[in-house]
């Protein structure tokens, strides 16, 4: 297992991208292209009105306090998974197949949350993204 992947970022347009990476349990490593939620009005738009997202990309919310965290899906068209991770950048909760438009709320129940990764509806079943499985990328500390 690498001991860090380099959160290497390139501008594009409005956004910024990344690419980082999943370890999993058994050491394999899955990497994911995505676009950084830095700040609180990418955070609020997240991926909202978006019509496909292609496998392996997504998007990821980085926050600097570690505090217990919620999504929805309002105005969000297509199915996400969303994957929570704690402090020590490790998955908690995996809320699947997050139906599109709905206001269900999705999230681990009291439970901390520094960064939190969007990705194609099913793609972590797919992938076999499991609870403890963790985030390999240069993040800021989150306190």
């Amino acid at each position: 297992m690498a001991a860090g992947l380099a959160l290497t970022t390139v501008a594009c347009a409005a956004d910024t991208l990344a690419d980082i990476a999943i370890v999993r349990a058994d050491n394999t490593q899955i990497r994911f292209s995505v676009e950084l939620a830095l700040d609180a009005d990418a955070q609020e738009q997240g991926l909202m009105y978006r019509t496909d997202l292609a496998e392996n990309h997504g998007m990821l919310f980085i926050y600097k306090k570690a505090m217990p965290r919620y999504f929805w899906m309002k105005n969000t068209l297509i199915p996400l998974d969303i994957i929570f991770f704690g402090r020590k950048n490790e998955i908690i909760f995996i809320g699947n197949n997050a139906k599109p438009e709905s206001l269900d709320i999705v999230g681990p129940k009291g439970q901390d949350v520094c960064t939190v990764l969007e990705i194609g509806g099913g793609e972590a079943k797919r992938l076999g993204l499991a609870i403890g499985d963790r985030l390999i990328a240069q993040l800021p500390d989150c306190k």
